[in-house]
């Protein structure tokens, strides 16, 4: 909630005789009581604490990130956060955080799932499929990635550990390790 609509609330709140508060605030007000010097939000017969916006930031990294946040899903971050605190669009910011954790990205099954297709290969040697794993470690001969390839009719794998990730050192690795032996 950002700073102008908390303190409209808690303004009303505390003196409801201010004839300046909008209709809406002043109907939005029931739902909301002040307890402690702080604003809380009446709920499914709990009081909440209102967030306002500049700590969300702060309670999503703990809710999620910290050591005791676990890394959780959407739904149960939510759920953690609701027990005692709420603010405005609190789901969305929930979801937003989650699917932006970059930990969760990696480390998470993937949500969407496509059917395998087959791959016709053409020959032998003709076609390979080419990735790149990294950025590892890095060596004592200074190398941080992998790249792997793999020919794609007889599974024959080409591994090498690299550098970088440069158009220069990919091209290299291909023409020293895939089409040289060919000829």
């Amino acid at each position: 909630m950002n700073i102008e609509e908390y303190n409209q609330l808690y303004n009303y709140i505390s003196d409801p005789t201010k004839l300046h508060i909008p209709k809406n605030v002043r109907e939005r007000a029931k739902q909301f009581k002040i307890f402690d010097e702080q604003l809380f939000r009446k709920h499914n017969g709990k009081l909440l604490l209102v967030v306002q916006s500049m700590e969300v930031d702060n309670l999503l990294y703990l809710s999620h990130e910290h050591s005791l946040g676990g890394h959780f899903g959407i739904e149960k971050t939510a759920q953690k956060l609701l027990k005692h605190h709420w603010w405005p669009r609190l789901g969305k910011c929930v979801a937003q955080y989650v699917k932006s954790c970059e930990i969760c990205q990696r480390a998470k099954k993937p949500t969407k799932s496509e059917p395998l297709q087959s791959i016709t290969p053409i020959g032998t040697m003709k076609k390979w499929g080419i990735d790149l794993v990294g950025p590892l470690p890095r060596s004592p001969s200074g190398n941080e990635y992998m790249i792997v390839a793999i020919n794609y009719l007889t599974k024959w794998p080409e591994v090498k550990v690299i550098p970088d990730k440069c158009a220069e050192t990919i091209a290299t690795f291909i023409v020293d390790n895939i089409i040289s032996p060919l000829f």
